[in-house]
């Protein structure tokens, strides 16, 4: 169970030209699985699945993410905690190869 949840434009986006019952339904459906680990129940609408089924590994995805932060992050020793070297953007842009341009040949 959490205290709240990261809630997207996109779902907003996919919820706002919803009809009223429907959206209120949906927007419930998010909430009980974000705030409480519950499933829809058979009784959602075919409309209200498929949003959910694209909605659903978002959710998953925010609360591994905070679970894995209270837990102190990353282990000591795991390559993904290492800070990255900083990379100076003009110099990798002055590296790169430029393209060659030729004339209009018919």
């Amino acid at each position: 169970m959490t205290e709240g949840f990261v809630f997207y434009r996109s779902f907003y986006e996919a919820i706002k030209s919803m009809p009223d019952r429907e959206a209120k339904s949906m927007l419930c459906m998010i909430c009980e699985y974000a705030l409480n680990e519950k499933e829809p129940d058979e009784g959602a609408g075919l409309t209200e699945k498929a949003i959910f089924a694209l909605i659903k590994p978002q959710i998953d995805a925010n609360n591994r993410r905070k679970r894995n932060g209270r837990m102190g992050g990353a282990p000591a020793g795991n390559r993904n905690a290492e800070k990255q070297p900083e990379v100076d953007c003009t110099e990798e842009k002055n590296n790169q190869k430029q393209p060659k341009t030729t004339g209009n040949k018919r």
